[in-house]
């Protein structure tokens, strides 16, 4: 079995909790036991930087502790023979107050208080899981925040929008999944697992979100010693803007027993003790069934070696859907055209459409189709559009394009934006838009000589350039989706108007692109 390093306060990492079944722990009184003076120590970490802080300062618990032996804890976190470390939580690093956790003592930090594990992931795992419990604070919900995780997000647990998130990078590699944060009041049990064929998160034994995934846990090799340390209450804002955060986060409420284990725990149902299930490891299609759980899927392209990572939803299944081949529609012009009448899984909710059926995206969903390889000298890129209740309050909102802006049209403000970028240079055209009710036409046009932009018919915009489409060549380290269509989502690359990703609330149908030019 695969250690740790960072082996110190072994008595308290690997304490277990008894299996008799009696009441959990009484948790709504805290204990008077804790560190006199807050030591403002995110600020030190911000300074410092996270790993070299505790490089020079360690990660023994400096506080107070409690050992205490038999417990009775019934639904608690327990070792077995799959667990590669367990921490108790029964020890204050220099911040924090020990309060009754699920089993023993547990400890609470206040908004922006720290406590570093002993627990430092330097060694790869193929498959795992991490879990842990979590109490909010009431001010918890007030901000963005952290739960926990390294600082290079390897392994990272957050909460953004409303959003769980786990995160689990390689090394200039964004992988992460999230889904709707439902917490419970008291104690909430939160967990990560890979190596089961997805990247997923639970909370309370339920499915959150997953994505089809066969990569490991992958650890820094940076050279920091501490670049592994997982740390509770506090995550720089470093590697992070793959979901699409970019500042420092810290957190507000009590945590006990952090396990990780060298087996995926979970299946949809909820935990699991089954461990001889095998692990594919196969590049083929991967076809999950639609149901109510919020769930993403990556479906490869059968000509691409190249994996595509998406990572959240709010409420369904987000797919990589391979291209349309409508016969309504095909001609030798078409180079693209999705009408959702194929009876694929696009892992959204389907309506009547403009023709046939429709994709339905709530906040937080997306849809990845066929990416647009080869250059297009001269075309049309148009699509049928129906705003949904949220989509005139928000400011900035995806409708349909590439990652990097190639070919990209969004709603800013009370403007529709249509991009089309060349390598470091935003190139777009804007205008005015007034959607009618329904269901509204709207298309973008090059030439060679100019671009414009189309709502209805009715020209909005239009600017002189002799820019063409031009693939994106630059892999998917700038923009995790290349050349990839996607309806319903925009990351943070490649615009000009405003930092943050963007999503929509609305409804997609007959998303073409041809090589003529139809307006």
């Amino acid at each position: 079995m695969k250690k740790f390093l960072v082996p110190v306060a072994a008595a308290l990492s690997l304490m277990a909790c008894s299996d008799v079944n009696d009441s959990i722990a009484n948790n709504s009184q805290p204990s008077q036991t804790s560190v006199a003076t807050p030591s403002a120590l995110w600020k030190q970490l911000e300074t410092d930087g996270v790993s070299e802080y505790f490089e020079s300062n360690g990660v023994l618990h400096t506080g107070e502790t409690s050992i205490q032996t038999n417990l009775n804890c019934k639904n608690s976190l327990h070792i077995d023979e799959y667990t590669l470390l367990l921490d108790e939580m029964e020890g204050i690093y220099r911040e924090g107050t020990l309060v009754d956790g699920v089993c023993g003592k547990g400890v609470a930090l206040a908004s922006g208080e720290v406590a570093p594990l002993t627990i430092n992931m330097v060694d790869e795992m193929s498959k795992g899981t991490i879990e842990f419990w979590f109490k909010p604070a009431e001010d918890f919900f007030n901000l963005d925040r952290t739960l926990l995780g390294n600082d290079e997000a390897r392994i990272h647990f957050f909460v953004m929008n409303n959003l769980l998130v786990f995160q689990k990078n390689h090394a200039d590699k964004h992988y992460y999944v999230m889904g709707p944060a439902k917490f419970k009041k008291g104690w909430n049990k939160i967990a990560g697992q890979w190596g089961d064929g997805y990247l997923s998160v639970w909370m309370n034994d339920e499915l959150v979100a997953k994505i089809a995934h066969t990569e490991g846990y992958k650890p820094s090799n940076r050279g920091k010693p501490f670049g592994n340390l997982l740390v509770a209450g506090y995550k720089s804002s470093c590697c992070m803007e793959g979901p699409g955060m970019y500042s420092p986060l810290t957190t507000s409420g009590a945590y006990d027993q952090i396990r990780i284990s060298i087996i995926p725990r979970y299946k949809n149902e909820g935990s699991i003790e089954d461990k001889d299930e095998e692990i594919s490891s196969s590049s083929e299609e991967v076809i999950i069934e639609e149901s109510s759980s919020s769930e993403e899927v990556i479906v490869e392209d059968s000509s691409s070696s190249e994996e595509v990572i998406i990572e959240e939803s709010s409420s369904s299944e987000d797919v990589i859907v391979e291209e349309s081949s409508s016969s309504e529609n095909s001609d030798d012009d078409i180079i693209f055209f999705e009408d959702f009448d194929s009876g694929k899984n696009y892992g959204v909710t389907l309506i009547e459409g403009e023709s046939g059926m429709a994709a339905s995206l709530e906040y937080g969903q997306k849809i990845v189709l066929a990416a647009l390889d080869e250059k297009i000298p001269r075309g049309t890129f148009e699509f049928s559009f129906k705003p949904g209740e949220q989509f005139e309050s928000m400011y900035k909102a995806a409708l349909v394009g590439t990652d990097e802006s190639r070919m990209t049209i969004l709603k800013v403000n009370d403007q529709l934006v249509f991009y089309k970028n060349l390598p470091d240079s935003y190139i777009k055209v804007s205008g005015k838009y007034t959607f009618k009710e329904g269901w509204n036409k709207i298309a973008a046009q090059w030439d060679g000589t100019s671009i414009s932009l189309y709502v209805n018919g009715e020209l909005i915009g239009e600017t002189a350039t002799t820019t063409v489409y031009t693939p994106s060549t630059r892999g998917t380290y700038y923009a995790a989706y290349g050349n990839s269509i996607l309806v319903g989502y925009k990351s943070y690359c490649c615009t000009s108007d405003g930092e943050g990703s963007a999503y929509t609330s609305g409804s997609f149908d007959n998303i073409l692109v041809t090589s003529k030019l139809l307006y």
